[in-house]
């Protein structure tokens, strides 16, 4: 299986990403949630605007996410490290998220609640997020030491897994076009 094949199965069969936040001078917060995604391997959830990581969010854009199966065991333990940036996502941007949260609610936890952009604007406490990845890592072959597992990981290249940040010149220099940070 190549690593995209690795990368998509793991996106499309987890329901729950843990995600870690931090203060600006570095003090960190982790958290559960239920995701989706998108052909870039970006990633959504909503949460209230008052949660502590997604307050977190709004002054440090930084986060650290994994995805795996907690139930795999041995060699069917397999995972996806990424870092990246996150931030809510824009009244326009909602329409094209929106159903992909739908679709997988419906087909993962049978949830038929029908879900609006304005559940997520203006005066209402609910806002959906977006998680863009810049590195991403895989589980690696397991290695031991006198018995004992050591994980490893194998960083992945971008082409075709990460989202076409873009690139324009700023002050002379290439820049990547970071869009809404």
């Amino acid at each position: 299986m190549t690593e995209k094949q690795r990368t998509d199965n793991i996106l499309k069969n987890n329901l729950y990403l843990t995600m870690a936040t931090a203060t600006k001078s570095g003090h960190p917060w982790i958290s559960p949630l239920f995701y989706v995604h998108d052909q870039h391997n970006r990633l959504y959830w909503y949460s209230r605007k008052t949660a502590r990581h997604s307050k977190l969010l709004m002054c440090n854009h930084k986060v650290a996410v994994t995805i795996f199966d907690s139930h795999a065991v041995g060699d069917a333990v397999d995972g996806l490290y990424i870092q990246g940036r996150a931030r809510e996502v824009s009244p326009k941007e909602l329409k094209n998220v929106l159903p992909l949260y739908t679709k997988k609610l419906y087909a993962k936890i049978l949830d038929k609640t029908k879900h609006n952009p304005s559940d997520f604007m203006k005066e209402s406490p609910l806002r959906m997020y977006v998680a863009i990845p810049e590195k991403l890592w895989l589980v690696g072959p397991a290695g031991s030491y006198k018995g004992k597992y050591l994980d490893t990981r194998i960083a992945m290249k971008s082409e075709g897994l990460l989202p076409d940040l873009g690139q324009r010149k700023i002050d002379g220099r290439l820049r990547l076009e970071r869009g809404f940070f």
